[in-house]
């Protein structure tokens, strides 16, 4: 459970909040925060942090190559209360559709449209269509 504080301060200071998820969120994360640190602050964390800002002006940018359904409530609270939510979905894996094996990718792809769901309206979803497993997340 997130610190009661650390919700209180995100909720008051309402930073900008880049959710990226995926096998390849580590690069992006990467590649995201070179871009905009020539214009904002930014934060990277990852699954093991819990986001929350100390500047109104900084930039979080959160990665996690998999998201698990308990974090996905607590996600759902910063993306909710975020000033500019953005969601991006990297390169999840193939899943035949035929296949009823494949139960790891399947919940990847079920945390990811489940925070797409909860994205707010002025939220972003950046979606990768190379990958059909992603693709399905526009619906």
């Amino acid at each position: 459970m997130i610190n009661f504080f650390k919700k209180l301060l995100f909720f008051l200071q309402r930073s900008s909040f880049v959710l990226i998820t995926g096998k390849e969120a580590e690069k992006t994360s990467k590649i995201i925060s070179e871009i905009l640190k020539s214009s904002f602050k930014i934060k990277v964390m990852s699954n093991g942090d819990l986001p929350w800002a100390l500047d109104r002006e900084e930039v979080i940018v959160f990665k996690a190559e998999k998201i698990k359904p308990k974090l996905l409530n607590e996600l759902k609270f910063f993306l909710r209360r975020s000033r500019n939510p953005i969601l991006m979905v990297t390169y999840l894996g193939k899943v035949p559709k035929s296949k009823y094996f494949f139960s790891g990718r399947k919940k990847d792809s079920f945390c990811a449209r489940k925070i797409a769901e909860i994205m707010p309206a002025r939220g972003f979803c950046i979606l990768n269509f190379d990958d059909e497993a992603v693709k399905e997340i526009e619906n």
